[in-house]
C-alpha cells in the first residue's frame, strides 16, 4: 500500500482522502466494537485498504487515460525516430524493425499502456518499506551548524541572536 507509516490498530481512520473520509465516522463505532487486538489490527488493515480503493482507481484511470492519450503522439515520434535510423544506417533488420512498428506500432503502444497501467495498479497496493528506508532525514552535526551559523551571519550581517539555537553553546 502506498503509506509510509501507519498505525496497526486505528490508522484506518486516518487514512482516508477527501472527500471519502466520511466513511471513517461510521467506522468508529467498529473499531470500539473489537476487545482482540489481532482482530483489530486484521480490520484495520482491510478498512485501510476499503478507504484507499477510490484514491487507486481515480490513479489508475487518470494514468491509464493519461498514456492512452500519448499514444499518438509516442507514435509519431518512433515512426519519425525509426525512419532516421533507417536512414542513416539502411540495414535489413533495421528495415524488417521500421515496417513492423509502421502496421503493428500502435497495438503495441495501446498493450504496453494496459500492461503499465496492470503493474502501476499492483505498485499501489504493493508495501515495501525496504523501498523506502533510504530515504532518510540528513543530519547536520553540531560543528557544521557552528559553521553555517556563523557564515550566514557574517555574510548577511544579521545581529547574534541566537533564541532558536539549539546547538550553539549560550556561554
Amino acid at each position: 500500500m502506498a503509506v509510509y507509516m501507519t498505525d496497526e490498530l486505528y490508522g484506518g481512520l486516518v487514512s482516508a482522502s477527501p472527500p471519502f473520509d466520511f466513511i471513517t465516522a461510521a467506522a468508529i463505532p467498529i473499531y470500539g466494537m473489537f476487545n482482540d487486538e489481532k482482530r483489530l489490527k486484521s480490520f484495520n488493515k482491510g478498512f485501510t485498504y476499503l478507504c484507499f480503493i477510490p484514491s487507486a482507481l481515480i490513479s489508475v484511470s487518470l494514468f491509464l487515460l493519461g498514456s492512452l492519450l500519448l499514444i499518438p503522439f509516442a507514435y509519431f515520434y518512433a515512426f519519425i525516430h525509426k525512419a532516421i535510423i533507417l536512414k542513416q544506417t539502411n540495414t535489413n533488420e533495421n528495415l524488417a524493425d521500421f515496417f513492423v512498428f509502421m502496421f503493428f506500432g500502435l497495438f503495441m503502444l495501446t498493450v504496453s499502456a494496459f500492461v503499465d497501467s496492470t503493474w502501476f495498479t499492483i505498485e499501489l497496493f504493493t508495501y515495501k518499506p525496504q523501498r523506502q528506508s533510504n530515504n532518510r532525514a540528513k543530519v547536520i552535526s553540531e560543528e557544521n551548524y557552528q559553521v553555517l551559523y556563523e557564515t550566514v551571519h557574517m555574510f548577511m550581517e544579521l545581529p547574534d541572536v541566537k533564541a532558536n539555537n539549539f546547538f550553539i553553546d549560550s556561554s
